[in-house]
């Protein structure tokens, strides 16, 4: 039960952490100040490495769920 609860708490970061990420890039995608651009990018790539350790955080939890329910 508990790692369900820890996997549903991921779920809904990662859920935000793409909200995010997709506000990011039309911001990205509706600026034309190059310098501003960059900064909107360096922002955009530390939300895409949250993105993958989430679902790292994800992967694993699930992975020792469904050992728990094997056993």
């Amino acid at each position: 039960m508990e790692y369900q609860l820890q996997i549903n708490n991921i779920k809904a970061k990662l859920q935000e952490t793409r909200a995010r990420k997709k506000q990011q890039e039309e911001l990205i995608m509706k600026v034309e100040n190059q310098a501003l651009k960059n900064r909107f990018q360096a922002l955009l790539d530390e939300i895409i490495q949250q993105e993958e350790r989430e679902m790292e955080q994800l992967a694993s939890h699930q992975e020792q769920l469904d050992s728990l329910i094997e056993k």
